[in-house]
C-alpha cells in the first residue's frame, strides 16, 4: 500500500466522519457487515487450520476495516469479562516497538506458518548464521542496553490493567464516576516513551548492519524470500550467543535478529502495517488465544479463532449491550486513522537507517508518544464499555460467556510479556479516574528488583538435604498470593515421579513422606495438577537420600579388658552406589586390632564442614597390626584423623577401577 493510498484512505474516514453518519444506521449497518463476513464460516478448532491453508488478504486497510476492528474488540471483550487480572497481563514482546514489518511477515506467510510457534526462532537463526562476529556484538550490545526497557515497559503496563479490573469490578474511588480518558491516555503516552526508545536503537543499530552486509551476505538472504517460511533453511540455533545473555537479553536477540530481516526484505508498507489487536492490549485476549500454543512448538494458532469467538460474544449480548460494543467502532475512527498516520511517518523515518541516512530523532519520538496518548483514549473507550456490558450480563448469558472462552485455566501470578512471574505489587491508580494528581513520572516508572520474579510456588524441604532412607521428609509450598485455592502437585523430576497432591490451605500445602528413594533426586512443586501450566512451578531443589547404616559396638564393661566388635549394616542395596555417611557419637573410636574391612564405594566418613585441628573424628588403630581404612572408590572422607594403625592408616583396595577417585578433606594421618 503507498502513502497516497493512506492519503485517500484518512480523507475518505474524515469525509465520513463529518457526514454525520447515524448512530443507530451504522449500528444496523454494522451487525450486518459482520454477519455477512461469517456467513459462510465454519467453526473450526483451534488447531484444525493446515499449514498453507486460508486466503485472507492482509493489508492496513483490512486491518482498520469496521469488522476486523469489531470482531477483534468483542474477543478481547470476552476475554476481559472472562478473565483475570493475571491473563490480562499476557502480550508477546513483538506487539512493541513493531516498525520494522515482522508482523505483516507473519500475517501474509504462504506456508501458513506464520502463526506457529517456530516462525521467529527459524528467521533468526538464520540471520545469526550469516552474521560475522562484529555483526552479532552489535545486536548482543544492543540486547543488553534494551532489556530494562523492555522490563520497565512490562511494568509500567501493571498501573493501566489494574485501573482497568478496578472499573470493571466496581473499584471505582469516591469523587469518581469511571475512568478518565485523558489520565489514561497521558499514562500511556508515558509509557509509549519506552517504545519510542527501544524503536529509535534499534534501527540506527540494525540500519548499521544491514548497510555492512557483504555481497555473499546479501546472496544468503536473496534466496529466503519475505513471505514463504519454507524458503528458510532450518538452521540450529547458535548456542555460543547464549553465553553471557539473560533470557530477556537472547529473547531480545532473537528479536532483532528476525526483524532485521522482515525490515530488509519488506517495504514501507509492511512497516506501517499493523494487526488489529496491536491496540487495547490490555484485556486477556492474547492469554485466550496463546495459551493452547505454549510449550507447544508444533502448535498452530488458528486465525480465525477471533473472529469466531468475537461473533459468538456478540451473539450473545442483548440489542442494548451490543449497541455499547458496535458503538465503539465509530467513537475510535478519528484516533485509529491518526494512528496510521503516525506509523506511516515514523516507518518513513526509521527506514532511513537501512541507507544510511540520518533519522529526525526528536519527530520520532513526540510522534510515538502521541501515538500512545490515541492507543490510551481507545484503550479507556473500551474497559468502559465492557465494564457497562459486563453489569448488566445476566447469569445465563455469564455462563454462555465463560463455555465461549472455552480455557478454564487461570494464571497464579502474572506475566513479563510472555513470561511468566509473579503479581507485583501495584501502586495507587486512583488518578485513572481522575482522583489524585498524576505521577510526575507516568509510565516512566523504573520497575523494582523484586519485579519479574518466577517463584510463584515457593518450595521448602525439611530437613535439607541429605536425608536417610525411611527417615520422615516434609515438603512445603507456599503460594503468592496466600489467597490461591485448590491443590499443590509436588514431583519428582529427575525420576519423573508425581509425589502427590495437596491441598491448599491458607497459601500453604505440605507433603509428608518417608519412602523416598536412596540416590539423587530433584524436587519440585506446581500449582494444580497440570503440569503444562509453566506459571505456576517453584524452584528446584536438588536432594540426596543416603541408605542407611546402623552402627553397633560390643558393651564395655569399663575395665578395658572386653573386646568390642564395630560392625555396620546398609539396609539398601542401593548403598552400594550411593552416598553413606558413618558417623560417631564419640570424638574418638579407639581399635585393638585391623579393621580387616573395605569401606564400600560412595561410602563417606564427615567429620564436619569445618576443619578443626585436631580432627573431629579420631579413627585410632592403637597398635593394631594391620592397615587402617580401606577404601574402594568414590569415597569421601573429611575432617577425619586416622592414626595408630601398624601398616598403613589408609589405603586402596586393589578392585579399585583407576577412575573410581577418593576425595578426602582435612584428613590427618600419622602412627
Amino acid at each position: 500500500m503507498s502513502k497516497k493510498n493512506i492519503t485517500l484512505m484518512v480523507f475518505a474516514a474524515i469525509l465520513a466522519w463529518a457526514s454525520g453518519m447515524a448512530g443507530n444506521s451504522f449500528l444496523n449497518k454494522e451487525t450486518t457487515l459482520l454477519a455477512a463476513e461469517y456467513s459462510n464460516q465454519q467453526q473450526t478448532s483451534n488447531q484444525s487450520q493446515a499449514p498453507g491453508a486460508g486466503s485472507t488478504q492482509y493489508s492496513l486497510e483490512q486491518a482498520m476495516s469496521d469488522n476486523a476492528q469489531l470482531s477483534t474488540i468483542a474477543f478481547s471483550g470476552l476475554a476481559f469479562i472472562t478473565g483475570s487480572s493475571g491473563a490480562d497481563t499476557f502480550m508477546p514482546p513483538g506487539k512493541v516497538a513493531d516498525f520494522f514489518g515482522f508482523q505483516y511477515m507473519r500475517d501474509v506467510d504462504t506456508a501458513g506458518y506464520g502463526h506457529n510457534t517456530t516462525f521467529l526462532s527459524r528467521v533468526a537463526n538464520n540471520v545469526l548464521y550469516i552474521l560475522n562476529d562484529e555483526q552479532k556484538a552489535k545486536l548482543v550490545a544492543l540486547a543488553k542496553e534494551q532489556a530494562p526497557l523492555y522490563v520497565n515497559f512490562a511494568y509500567n503496563r501493571f498501573s493501566i490493567m489494574n485501573a482497568f479490573r478496578r472499573n470493571l469490578s466496581g473499584d471505582i474511588p469516591t469523587g469518581s464516576t469511571g475512568l478518565n480518558i485523558q489520565a489514561v491516555s497521558t499514562y500511556t503516552g508515558g509509557l509509549y516513551k519506552t517504545d519510542a526508545d527501544l524503536s529509535y536503537n534499534r534501527a540506527v543499530v540494525v540500519g548499521g548492519i544491514i548497510t555492512s552486509f557483504t555481497d555473499e551476505q546479501k546472496a544468503y538472504l536473496a534466496k529466503m524470500e519475505f513471505n514463504n517460511y519454507l524458503s528458510w533453511p532450518d538452521v540450529a540455533e547458535d548456542e555460543s550467543i547464549k553465553k553471557g545473555l539473560t533470557d530477556n537479553e537472547f529473547v531480545a536477540v532473537m528479536t532483532y535478529a528476525s526483524e532485521l530481516f522482515s525490515w530488509y526484505k519488506g517495504n514501507l508498507d509492511a512497516d506501517v502495517y499493523f494487526c488489529p489487536e496491536r491496540h487495547g492490549t490490555y484485556f486477556g485476549g492474547f492469554y485466550m488465544k496463546d495459551y493452547p500454543a505454549m510449550n507447544n512448538p508444533d502448535y498452530f494458532i488458528s486465525t480465525e479463532v477471533t473472529g469466531d469467538s468475537g461473533q459468538g460474544f456478540l451473539n450473545a449480548l442483548n440489542t442494548e449491550q451490543k449497541a455499547l460494543v458496535i458503538g465503539i467502532i465509530e467513537e475510535q475512527r478519528a484516533a485509529l486513522t491518526e494512528i496510521a498516520q503516525v506509523r506511516t511517518t515514523v516507518s518513513t523515518e526509521l527506514r532511513k537507517a537501512i541507507s544510511g541516512g540520518t533519522i529526525d530523532k526528536a519527530l520520532v519520538y513526540s510522534l510515538i508518544e502521541r501515538y500512545g496518548e490515541l492507543d490510551g483514549q481507545m484503550s479507556a473507550l473500551y474497559a468502559s464499555r465492557f465494564s457497562a456490558v459486563k453489569k448488566t450480563l445476566t447469569d445465563a448469558q455469564m455462563a454462555t460467556l465463560i463455555e465461549l472462552r472455552n480455557l478454564d485455566v487461570v494464571p497464579l501470578g502474572a506475566y513479563r510479556f510472555s513470561t511468566p512471574i509473579a503479581m507485583p505489587v501495584i501502586s495507587n491508580t486512583d488518578f485513572m479516574f481522575g482522583v489524585g494528581d498524576l505521577p510526575t513520572n507516568a509510565g516512566q516508572t523504573t520497575a523494582p528488583e523484586s519485579f519479574g520474579s518466577t517463584n510463584m510456588v515457593s518450595l521448602t524441604i525439611a530437613p535439607t538435604s541429605p536425608s536417610t532412607f525411611g527417615q520422615t521428609v516434609t515438603f512445603t509450598a507456599k503460594l503468592n498470593p496466600t489467597s490461591a485455592t485448590g491443590t499443590v502437585v509436588f514431583w519428582d523430576s529427575a525420576n519423573g515421579l508425581n509425589l502427590s497432591a495437596a491441598q491448599i490451605i491458607s497459601g500453604v500445602a505440605t507433603f509428608t513422606t518417608s519412602e523416598l528413594s536412596v540416590g539423587n533426586h530433584t524436587f519440585s512443586a506446581t500449582y494444580s495438577d497440570n503440569k503444562s501450566d509453566a506459571g505456576s512451578f517453584s524452584n528446584s531443589i536438588t536432594y540426596t537420600v543416603y541408605a542407611l547404616l546402623v552402627v553397633s559396638v560390643g558393651e564395655d564393661n569399663g575395665k578395658g579388658d572386653t573386646a568390642g566388635t564395630f560392625s555396620y549394616a546398609l539396609l539398601q542395596s542401593q548403598a552400594l552406589s550411593s552416598n553413606t555417611t558413618i558417623s560417631f557419637t564419640t570424638k574418638n573410636v579407639t581399635f585393638t586390632s585391623s579393621l580387616s574391612l573395605t569401606i564400600p564405594a560412595g561410602v563417606r566418613i564427615d567429620g564436619g564442614s569445618t576443619c578443626t585441628q585436631p580432627p573431629a573424628v579420631i579413627i585410632n588403630g592403637n597398635g593394631a597390626n594391620g592397615d587402617g581404612l580401606v577404601l574402594n572408590g568414590n569415597n569421601f572422607l573429611r575432617n577425619v584423623w586416622i592414626k595408630g594403625f601398624s601398616n598403613r592408616q589408609i589405603t586402596t583396595s586393589t578392585l579399585t577401577a583407576l577412575w573410581k577417585k577418593n576425595t578426602l578433606q582435612c584428613v590427618k594421618l600419622s602412627r
